[in-house]
């Protein structure tokens, strides 16, 4: 089992499982996607949302596999600034 912790900021190039650095352009990202390398155990995302306003237009978090899938937590500051993940998909 392998637990990774991502920051999410508006500013800070991240990664996890081997994929990525993910770069932030003027607060901006096109596209993420984050797999586990779909072993037989089942791994865990923290994926934490701050900083000030940033976009991502589509996050995608997945598992390579079927039968142990990724487990994924989510926790906003909710500062009250404008994060904004327009399409999210699990």
């Amino acid at each position: 089992m392998v637990t990774q912790n991502v920051i999410l900021d508006g500013t800070t190039s991240f990664s996890a499982f081997g994929r990525g650095p993910f770069f932030w352009s003027n607060q901006s990202i096109e596209a993420v996607s984050l797999m586990n390398d779909g072993s037989t155990t089942v791994d865990t995302l923290n994926l934490s949302l701050t900083g000030p306003a940033w976009r991502i237009r589509r996050l995608d978090l997945n598992s390579e596999s079927l039968t142990a899938p990724l487990n994924v937590n989510i926790t906003d500051t909710n500062d009250g600034v404008g994060r904004r993940i327009d399409r999210l998909v699990l």
